[in-house]
């Protein structure tokens, strides 16, 4: 489907690309690539962590071969600390946390003192009639071993996906509902007030005489139960659209999205901007360093914002769109760590393109994250940010003040100098989980 929807499109665009003589450099590989530390001792996504006391040979190679992957130069220490490191009651706000992590497929809930409430988990191998997907590419094969994006659902329901392969529904007690018809999924969901599901999916195609197996994303519409409803073509909406030369140079890389977020909009923004009117989608495509907004009725992109404007950001995650009309956003300055050598939170308007407020860490405690990594606005105006790299997730105030700190206690190697990626932490209200109580364990 996804294929017959935009192949034909794909090879006119490119044709009339080829004529005009539009060139652009290749994208650089992708942030979320595969980066499996030789002789792991567990299977999953792990980093080093800098200021472990390790000196063997060993180590050190190990940590040249890691860097040799382009991504993942220029990273920061992680910190050594494990668990809640820091809690300030009175300017926290408080709640539950939701998180995923790398070390397992697997997700959890856990109180501000970091006390696992509940979990789900199910393995990879469990799931039925997968024998089709190959797993010879090594991305692929990590992404079995850890969910790359989670939602909680009201009645305890798990939605997870493993990255690129299957979006799955598990029930509170981690039985496993149903698994996507067709694997594909990535990066992020979102779920509606109805309970449709809105996804991240990408598909292949050829451009004949030009490249094979071209990565296209687009955003899948499922029902509660898994059916897939529609396919919407993200490269559609921009050839129905104005903004149409932001693609210019996509034939000469292998994908050309690389789409990391999506966001439903319910039209409280409305009256900052129609733009914002309820229905249309906020999306992340990292490899046009670009944030849009998508009318998926009209299948076209209303407004668009090239990240390099203004030097707003340089690769990113986790745009949101906050109740006044900003955008709140996780710039992970990925491509040229030599110029600015941390990442960063900021919130701008994006239509005067102006910074209202940035978090950048501080001289003795900067923050940095060449992949992943998100961000969310808290009820109390709070910021909640996941240094993913790190195994990191901190709660700050508008004056920059750490007043909640979360270390990913998963470690492995012979000296704990590996840390486990922390994909995404979610602040959740305690009062929307009476469900826990039918567990005993609220």
């Amino acid at each position: 489907l996804l294929i017959s929807s935009t192949c034909a499109l794909l090879v006119l665009c490119t044709g009339l690309y080829l004529l005009r003589g539009h060139r652009r450099a290749s994208a650089p590989a992708s942030p979320d690539a595969p980066a499996m530390p030789p002789a792991a001792p567990a299977a999953g996504r792990w980093r080093p962590v800098h200021d472990a006391l390790v000196t063997s040979d060993e180590f050190e190679n190990q940590v040249n071969q890691l860097t040799s992957v382009g991504y993942l130069q220029g990273y920061h220490a992680a910190p050594s600390d494990r668990g809640v490191t820091v809690h300030d009651p009175d300017r926290a706000h408080d709640g539950l946390n939701l998180y995923t992590s790398g070390h397992a497929p697997e997700a959890a809930i856990m109180d501000m003192q970091g006390r696992v409430l509940h979990r789900w988990t199910y393995d990879f191998a469990d799931l039925q009639h997968t024998e089709k997907v190959d797993l010879s590419n090594p991305f692929k094969r990590e992404s079995t071993t850890h969910w790359r994006r989670v939602h909680l659902c009201d009645n305890g329901d798990l939605l997870a996906i493993f990255d690129s392969l299957y979006l799955i529904r598990l029930g509170s007690d981690s039985n496993l509902k149903w698994r996507s018809p067709m694997p594909g999924f990535h990066h992020h969901m979102q779920v509606a007030e109805d309970g449709v599901i809105y996804a991240l999916v990408a598909g292949t195609t050829t451009v004949p005489g030009r490249r094979e197996g071209m990565v296209l994303d687009s955003i899948a519409v499922l029902s509660p139960d898994g059916k897939v409803i529609r396919i919407h073509s993200l490269l559609k909406c921009f050839l129905n659209s104005s903004y149409m030369h932001m693609l210019e140079g996509f034939e000469n890389r292998p994908e050309l999205f690389h789409t990391n977020t999506l966001q439903l909009l319910d039209g409280t923004q409305a009256h900052v901007s129609p733009v914002f009117a309820k229905g249309r989608v906020l999306v992340s495509m990292l490899y046009l360093n670009a944030i849009a907004v998508l009318d998926l009725e009209r299948m076209t992109v209303v407004w668009a914002l090239d990240g390099s404007e203004d030097k707003l950001w340089n690769g990113m995650h986790e745009p949101v769109l906050l109740d006044s009309g900003r955008v709140l956003i996780f710039d992970n300055n990925w491509d040229d760590p030599g110029i600015r050598s941390e990442s960063r939170v900021i919130e701008f308007d994006p239509f005067i393109r102006q910074i209202a407020w940035k978090y950048e860490g501080s001289s003795d405690r900067p923050f940095y994250s060449r992949t992943c990594g998100t961000n969310q606005r808290l009820p109390n105006g709070n910021t909640l940010i996941t240094e993913s790299d790190i195994g990191r997730a901190f709660e700050v105030t508008r004056d920059g003040d750490v007043v909640w700190e979360y270390v990913n206690p998963h470690r492995a190697g012979k000296s704990g100098e590996l840390i486990a990626t922390l994909l995404h932490v979610t602040r959740i209200e305690a009062d929307s989980v009476g469900w826990l109580a039918a567990h005993g364990q609220r």
